[in-house]
């Protein structure tokens, strides 16, 4: 099964005003510079898999400075679901595993949403026991970003959500 979507940022938890901005800003993909045709993104949702083929809409953008820096990454088809991975931390976002969620002196950890076929945003939210998210980064070039992610995601009123085998290869933007 190949489920197709479009992107959104984790708003109830940590509002983020970068998608919009960074698709707007990118267009379409073609075969140079970080848009090839080896980016992907793909997850199991409760056992069903979703890929993300678009070049245009998988793309990942740094953010930040004093002691709150983060990495979001999106995968969006033409469909209605979509993917948006952050990952947190008060120095600059590198290699390495995000999880959890915390604000002190500043904001570490990963957040997730995953907007579904049917319209539900599923997320990391601390008013849902058991969400959390692990993103591990594998690889940060100048034009491409890869790594691995897990989850637990969690919609008022809905069973919380599973996500395995999560991948990802995206464009950097910068």
């Amino acid at each position: 099964m190949r489920a197709l979507g479009t992107v959104r940022t984790a708003t109830r938890t940590v509002p983020l005003c970068f998608s919009a901005a960074l698709v707007a800003s990118c267009g379409g993909g073609s075969a140079t510079g970080p848009f090839t045709d080896d980016l992907f993104m793909s997850l199991q949702v409760n056992g069903t898999l979703y890929e993300y083929s678009l070049d245009g809409g998988l793309l990942a953008a740094f953010a930040g400075g004093g002691s709150n820096y983060s990495l979001s990454i999106t995968g969006t088809d033409a469909g209605t679901d979509r993917v948006t991975l952050q990952a947190f931390d008060t120095s600059p976002v590198a290699v390495g595993t995000y999880t959890g969620f915390t604000v002190t002196t500043g904001v570490e950890g990963a957040l997730m949403t995953f907007h579904d076929p049917s319209g539900v945003d599923y997320d990391v939210d601390v008013s849902i026991p058991g969400t959390v998210a692990t993103i591990a980064i594998t690889e940060i070039s100048t034009s491409q970003i890869t790594g691995t992610f897990t989850a637990t995601l969690g919609a008022t009123g809905h069973s919380n959500i599973t996500i395995t085998e999560g991948s990802f290869r995206v464009a950097r933007v910068n």
